[in-house]
């Protein structure tokens, strides 16, 4: 039967600054693994360890980048500076035509 030996995690984000500009944070692993250990619980606490050692980075980035909420350690929307943010009152629905 195969045997998983190594296993690699990469992960990054991506922050628009603005006029064609923008900065990548990385990190990435090679991880060999030994007899017995759980690849699943293994891959899981080294996407867990790239995730934080990303976000320890963001604040060098971050007043260059406007990054106004996180989902799943992603930005869900970067604004350029001066550039609005669009609004959307309590109750406004969108139409399905």
């Amino acid at each position: 039967m195969a045997r998983i030996r190594t296993i690699t995690v990469d992960y990054g984000r991506k922050f628009n600054l603005g006029d064609f500009n923008s900065a990548e944070i990385k990190c990435g692993a090679w991880i060999e693994l030994e007899e017995g250990d759980d690849v699943s619980l293994v891959m899981e606490e080294a996407w867990q360890w790239a995730k934080d050692n990303v976000k320890k980075q963001v604040p060098a980035i971050e007043d260059k980048a406007d990054v106004k909420e996180l989902y799943l350690g992603l930005p869900t929307e970067i604004f350029s500076p001066g550039k609005e943010k669009p609004q959307i009152t309590e109750g406004e629905e969108e139409n399905a035509d």
